[in-house]
């Protein structure tokens, strides 16, 4: 009975593996797990099942050295490309290693196959987003009028954040913001996160901002295939703050950008946009300045004018009214004199008459023409009721005054 050691067991396989699979084959898969060690990439693949059952499973690597003929290949950097849930083709030679076991060693990545796989993921983050109604909701979102207060995404070390920071912060106009950067990493296996995280605490945060600006500077579309991603287009969807981008300079824009309220080509153009809405604005309250004062004058010109034809009318009422009350007047006094003339003479008419009684009543004249004046104990005799026997009477003639004695009364008789 043959027996192996475990070495020349692996070295039997290397030499079967070997003979089977002379030349690198073509291998399609998904990758479940990737870590970047000293620039070497180890990846576990799977293949699935429709169901997303795991059918097969492997390792693979891909070394230092062949990595950088690779993203020369690609014409972008293999991070962008190798990462997990994101499916590849490539070229590997089927290599076993003692230690190690079988592996697959990666050589090529196929381009197009990987920047059509990346147009059919995009389009089902898009779908996605419909589905969730999360849809270009950041669209919805208002933006002030007076941007004062802007949140920055972005690598601060970056060229990006640099020029946009730049382009801002000395414009010729001399607007002054207030900003404020949330550093994340833009490329790499935390890119999602962390762009995920600054949105949370943006959304969770006491502080509020006018704006918030996502920044990243250019690079190929495997470079900026993060932004395709569902997480980061969640994020800004539901984001109540009004999200600006400034991604790359690529011709096609990320689901993010068609997230975004809206999207520029750079970083740069960001910062002009954010400008140019401030020179609107200042541009806007000018013209209403300008009316308002135009208007303002314009009313007060004819309130001048108003005011002179009100105070000439009132001029030439209050004369007229003057002269009519003049003639009024003199129109009363006229009357008056009438009044108090005829007045006068009925009150000396009056006069005359009562003077002429009180002459005729005069007790002198009475006494002249004949009569007399009875009194007893100073008081007018004018009946006989009071009068009693052995009074004295005063009798008061006009030639004297005659005192007798009464003796007796006849009283008519009714």
């Amino acid at each position: 009975m043959d027996c192996f050691s475990l070495s020349r067991l692996h070295t039997y396989i290397r030499r079967v593996i070997s003979l089977n699979f002379p030349e690198p084959v073509w291998v399609r898969a998904e990758i479940l797990n990737v870590v970047s060690k000293s620039g070497h990439y180890y990846l576990e693949l799977a293949e699935k099942s429709p169901s997303d059952e795991i059918l097969a499973q492997s390792s693979a690597v891909l070394w230092k050295n062949q990595a950088a003929d690779v993203s020369k290949n690609l014409g972008t950097t293999v991070s962008g490309i190798l990462k997990t849930g994101n499916e590849i083709m490539f070229k590997a030679q089927v290599d076993f290693h003692v230690r190690y076991g079988l592996k697959l060693q990666l050589l090529e990545l196929n381009k197009e196959f990987t920047l059509g796989l990346m147009a059919i993921n995009k389009q089902k983050v898009i779908q996605r987003l419909q589905q969730e109604g999360l849809w270009q909701k950041n669209k919805t979102c208002e933006l002030p009028l007076h941007l004062k207060n802007i949140a920055i995404i972005a690598s601060k070390s970056s060229a990006a954040f640099a020029d946009f920071t730049h382009q801002l912060n000395n414009n010729v106009y001399g607007y002054k913001y207030g900003i404020k950067c949330f550093d994340v990493a833009v490329q790499g296996q935390f890119a999602v996160s962390s762009i995920c995280e600054a949105f949370h605490k943006l959304q969770s945060g006491k502080k509020f901002y006018d704006l918030i600006v996502l920044i990243r500077g250019g690079g190929s579309r495997h470079d900026l295939s993060d932004f395709d991603q569902f997480e980061i287009s969640k994020a800004v969807s539901q984001c109540q703050i009004p999200v600006l981008t400034g991604i790359g300079h690529q011709t096609d824009e990320s689901v993010t950008d068609l997230s975004a309220f809206k999207s520029l080509k750079t970083p740069t153009a960001v910062a002009e946009f954010i400008v140019h809405h401030t020179l609107n604005l200042e541009e806007q309250t000018e013209l209403i300045a300008q009316f308002i004062f135009q208007n303002s004058f314009e009313r007060l010109q004819r309130l001048r004018t108003n005011l002179q034809y009100f105070q000439s009318d009132l001029q030439y009422s209050a004369k007229q009214h003057v002269s009519a009350e003049l003639l009024n007047a003199m129109r009363f006094e006229h009357k008056l004199r009438e009044i108090t003339k005829d007045l006068y003479v009925k009150t000396k008419e009056k006069h005359a008459a009562l003077l002429a009684f009180l002459v005729a009543n005069d007790p002198v004249e009475i006494l002249n023409k004949g009569y007399s004046i009875s009194t007893i104990q100073g008081k007018s005799l004018h009946h006989l009721s009071k009068i009693e026997s052995g009074q004295e009477l005063t009798t008061r003639y006009n030639s004297g005054i005659l005192k007798s004695k009464i003796t007796d009364v006849w009283r008519k008789e009714n």
